[in-house]
């Protein structure tokens, strides 16, 4: 038997095999599928386009998850919305702007959140106008049965009585009495809450007087 020859590749044969490799590459390095988007990933992204002042990017991505239907994103939830009320705070913008974000929270379906009410508290406090922070916490606890938590009151009500504001500092607790109910029994209040004794050790620090 004579010696097999060789078959000579011609160039049509490797521009079919890098073809083919530019294939296999290709499918490996796609974009997940917008259905495999998880809300908290667009979320992060949301936000950092937010804090980023990339408006109409942030803008798009919010489209885009309120159309959830059409674009196959993850619908919006309530940290969404938050992050556009922090950034409302951050900005000291008007209080309306705050209230279009919350009618548009629940026009999705979502009732604020305790994150919500936060905001709602540091943009208040950022535009130096107390007396509507107060209004507004009692005002979502009327509409959504939803309230701070107690640290983040009692510093609110600290701070006020820091600035000399007593008056505030006094609306506050009156409010607080409707969202922490003392039980008559044990004298305390659910949530870890100040007792009136407690709340009275704070305004005597202070130098203010609770029941003025």
């Amino acid at each position: 038997g004579g010696q097999k020859k060789k078959k000579k590749k011609n160039h049509s044969d490797d521009d079919d095999d890098g073809k083919k490799k530019r294939e296999g590459s290709s499918s490996s390095m796609s974009f997940p599928r917008r259905q495999c988007l998880t809300v908290a990933g667009v979320n992060a992204l949301f936000e950092a386009c937010v804090y980023a002042e990339r408006r109409d990017d942030a803008k798009g991505l919010l489209e885009a998850m309120r159309d959830h239907d059409v674009s196959h994103f993850p619908a919006p939830n309530a940290y969404t919305f938050n992050v556009l009320l922090r950034d409302l705070a951050r900005r000291r913008a008007h209080p309306d702007d705050a209230e279009n974000v919350i009618t548009a929270m629940c026009n999705d379906g979502l009732d604020p959140d305790v994150d919500t009410v936060h905001a709602v508290i540091a943009l208040h406090r950022a535009r130096e106008d107390p007396g509507a922070a107060v209004s507004a916490v009692q005002d979502l606890f009327n509409q959504f049965g939803v309230r701070p938590d107690a640290a983040t009151f009692v510093y609110f009500i600290s701070a006020l009585l820091g600035d000399g504001n007593h008056h505030e500092a006094r609306r506050a607790v009156a409010v607080l009495d409707q969202l922490w109910p003392l039980d008559e029994l044990s004298q305390t209040r659910a949530g870890d809450m100040l007792t009136n004794e407690e709340l009275f050790r704070l305004f005597d620090h202070f130098g203010a007087h609770l029941n003025a």
